[in-house]
């Protein structure tokens, strides 16, 4: 090798070290190296955060694309690849616009400039880092990792040549055994997530065999996040997922139903990959799948993606074969059945992930109902057709079938939101949230609006996401699909599956709240299948590409193309061998680790209870999502797990009043001996305030606002005898979320407060917390009454003039 070609190794060599380590810091080492605010922020032992060393984010990420840009230009591959593109207009334009598109789904978002830890910009940055690294150190390490590949390369065929059968068999069960482990070791078999929480509430009473419950006296105590609780007691989430996991709650294992449908997900994407291409791209697919930390932590929680996945790859294979022509040797009555069972599966297939989640499956069906209209409208209507196709359904009858299909299972979800929500067009979600809960600009809920700013940024934010968690590679994922888009050879089916992944980040744009947070981009997750056999396909396409630049570079010395390796054999070898090692030994343990310590649901208060080997007790809790499913749906095992609800604690010790009670926090356990309602402040205060109603004239005014409804009958003969109507917060809330009557409605209105009220109400009842007049809007907030302890006020409420 020449001296100078050495010193250009060791020097890419030396950059690949950098940037990859850059890559490595910026993803599990914030606390040294982050990315935030258009800035790289590097601590080198300046312990102050303003002290940081801060170089500018943009022309590091120029600096970087020139450097790949040159590597490409001085190796010989590169410089035949550019030569293609002048000679090949029709070419250039595809690999030009498929590697814009690759670009725009890597460019950082844009974000206010006080926060430095903002995941977009760590992700964007992360990606190209890691691509530098990875495309400098392929070229510095040249050859070294062939043996390895060659290795590997053996291992691979041995894959390919296995049956079918055992090959689908031997994925399913590696990535249900891998998810059970990461289910038991990162997540202690529990949810982690509150929508979780909410989806193995609504199995249990399903496993109960119960669609909701009357909600429990002192609700306020068991108010659970995406729980509705008000009178009937039961989960805002469809019932798809909840019924599949109902089926684990009776085995009293739900943990092992998400693993065992990612198992099955893996096999169906072999189907699927079987069906619209051949064995290699669908054995390549399903290897890419069973390796993605984005399938199997995905597959380790409760998340309802997991059902919702599954069931759209299922709707992805029977539509394929519902409209695919192809020789059958089966005898003419199977042959019918089969006719008539793929496009009916093929709607119930997608009718179940409208049980699942509904928005999602609206998406997925737009591209494939235009499709199946383009096909009925080219499909030929002769008289006789001759076997096997004579045994075929007309195009029309298909369509009928998969709509009947699609139509029955909404129809469920339909009767099911009536049955719950007492609308069938309300969804648990606007029932708990109000009808602001939507999809749309200028909608929202959690105090989120969505404008259109927000939603470029997010769905900015989505695609970095992808780029990451899909194979949680150094390099971008998507890399596979743009290759195969630019060089092909490209298929009207690939656009379709495509077209999947589009309309998805196309539709949650807008969708008022994203997040990297909770398993990456999960609102693109149900393309995951698309995304893998689509990627498969660009693999495969690699070594075509790098044959055909060749063989086009007649302006470039044959013998310095002799030095060049296939694309498609020992450099996209080495090229894995590196990706799966910064999977392996970065991203998978750092994704473990924030998985396990990240979310806001753990498992050590509930195991701290356990340990104690309480009975006969109550446990308050301040993150109630950690306990309550410790509790029996009629609360009544041995310990309670409730709502720590600070000053309305007492109440609830007057309706179990033979209990110990216990402060229970993560690894915190303390008995609070002094909680009587009898003797209480919160007891005394309310005394207090009748005593004050009783002697003052109440009359010009129309409502008595209670904090409990439950204690409200020490205040109904003083109502009674005013006239008033008593209504405590929490039936005044569910009226005012619903939009069926505003506060004016209710005006003018007394009303009793408990001072640092920690229940969930709208935002408005808790400025009365201040004790102090006030005004919101058109409602006036006079201070009438302080009790002598300090822990109840009155207040009047009129309109404002």
């Amino acid at each position: 090798m020449k001296p100078g070609r050495t010193i250009l190794r060791f020097v890419t060599l030396l950059l690949g070290v950098v940037y990859f380590g850059a890559s490595v810091l910026i993803r599990v080492a914030p606390a040294f190296m982050s990315v935030g605010s258009w800035r790289i922020y590097l601590k080198f032992y300046r312990p102050d955060l303003a002290d940081w060393l801060q170089v500018p984010l943009a022309p590091v990420l120029l600096a970087t694309l020139a450097l790949l840009a040159g590597l490409a230009f001085i190796t010989p591959s590169g410089r035949a690849f550019w030569y293609r593109l002048r000679t090949d207009s029709r070419k250039c334009y595809w690999v030009l616009g498929s590697f814009l598109v690759l670009g725009l789904t890597l460019l950082p978002p844009t974000h206010p400039p006080d926060n430095l830890y903002l995941a977009g910009q760590e992700l964007a940055t992360s990606v190209i880092f890691g691509s530098a690294g990875i495309a400098f150190l392929l070229f510095g390490l040249g050859r070294v990792l062939d043996p390895v590949g060659r290795l590997l390369d053996g291992a691979y065929q041995r894959l390919l040549n296995l049956r079918p059968g055992v090959f689908a068999g031997l994925a399913a069960l590696w990535v249900f055994l891998l998810a059970n482990l990461v289910s038991w070791l990162v997540f202690d078999h529990i949810p982690h997530v509150q929508d979780t929480v909410a989806q193995v509430f609504q199995a249990k009473l399903f496993a109960a065999g119960r669609l909701y419950l009357p909600s429990p006296p002192l609700p306020q105590f068991f108010d659970l996040m995406h729980v509705i609780n008000d009178g009937r007691w039961y989960s805002q989430y469809p019932p798809g997922h909840p019924l599949l996991l109902a089926l684990g709650v009776l085995i009293r294992a739900p943990w092992i139903v998400n693993p065992l449908l990612g198992a099955l997900t893996v096999i169906v994407i072999y189907r699927l990959g079987r069906e619209l291409y051949d064995e290699p791209t669908a054995r390549l697919a399903t290897l890419l799948a069973s390796l993605s930390p984005f399938l199997v932590f995905m597959s380790s929680e409760f998340m309802n993606h997991s059902s919702a996945l599954l069931f759209t790859c299922l709707f992805l294979l029977f539509f394929a074969r519902t409209v695919r022509e192809r020789s059958d040797t089966a005898s003419p009555a199977i042959l019918r059945a089969k006719r008539f069972c793929e496009p009916l599966l093929a709607g119930l297939s997608l009718g179940m992930v409208v049980l699942i989640r509904p928005f999602t499956a609206l998406l997925i069906a737009v591209p494939f109902v235009v499709a199946a209209l383009v096909i009925l409208a080219r499909s030929p209507q002769p008289a006789v057709l001759p076997p096997p196709a004579a045994y075929r359904l007309s195009p029309i009858a298909n369509w009928l079938l998969m709509l009947a299909g699609g139509a029955a299972m909404t129809g469920v979800l339909l009767f099911y939101n009536w049955l719950t929500n007492g609308d069938p067009f309300k969804l648990g979600y606007t029932a708990m949230y109000g009808a602001g809960h939507t999809i749309g600009l200028g909608q929202g809920a959690f105090g989120e609006t969505l404008t259109l700013g927000k939603a470029l940024i997010e769905t900015n934010l989505d695609l970095n996401g992808l780029n990451r968690f899909l194979f949680e590679f150094p390099i971008p994922s998507l890399l596979f699909i743009t290759l195969l888009f630019a060089f092909g050879p490209r298929r009207r089916r690939d656009l379709l599956l495509l077209s999947t992944v589009v309309m998805l980040v196309a539709g949650y744009f807008f969708y008022f709240w994203h997040s990297t947070i909770l398993f990456g981009p999960r609102w693109e997750y149900e393309s995951f299948g698309a995304l893998v056999l689509l990627s498969a396909r660009g693999i495969r396409a690699i070594r075509n590409a790098e044959c055909r630049i060749r063989n086009s570079a007649i302006d470039i010395p044959q013998s310095a193309l002799a030095d060049t390796r296939p694309l498609g054999h020992s450099t996209t070898w080495s090229l894995f061998i590196l990706c799966y090692l910064s999977m392996f030994l970065v991203a998978v343990p750092a994704l473990a680790r924030k998985y396990r310590q990240g979310f806001s649901v753990s498992s050590s208060t509930l195991r701290t209870v356990r340990q104690a080997g309480l009975s006969n007790a109550v446990a308050l809790s301040r993150d109630p999502e950690e306990t309550a499913l410790g509790n029996s749906l009629t609360l009544d095992g041995p310990v309670v797990y409730a709502r720590d609800l600070g000053p309305l604690n007492p109440a609830l010790q007057r309706q179990y009043p033979g209990r110990r009670f216990f402060f229970a926090h993560r690894d915190t356990l303390q008995e609070l001996k002094d909680l009587n309602y009898e003797s209480s402040a919160l007891k005394q205060g309310l005394d207090s305030i009748v005593d004050f109603l009783r002697g003052n004239d109440l009359r010009g005014y129309r409502y008595l606002f209670f904090p409990l409804a439950e204690l409200a009958g020490m205040a109904e003969p003083v109502a009674r005898s005013a006239g008033l109507a008593i209504k405590d917060y929490r039936a005044l809330d569910s009226e005012l979320v619903s939009g069926n009557h505003g506060l004016e409605n209710y005006l003018p209105a007394l009303a009793v407060w408990v001072l640092d009220d920690p229940s969930t109400h709208i935002q408005l009842f808790g400025l009365m917390n201040g004790a102090e007049n006030f005004q919101v809007g058109d409602a006036r907030f006079t201070l009438l009454a302080t009790s002598p302890n300090r822990a109840v006020v009155l207040y009047g409420i009129h309109r404002a003039r």
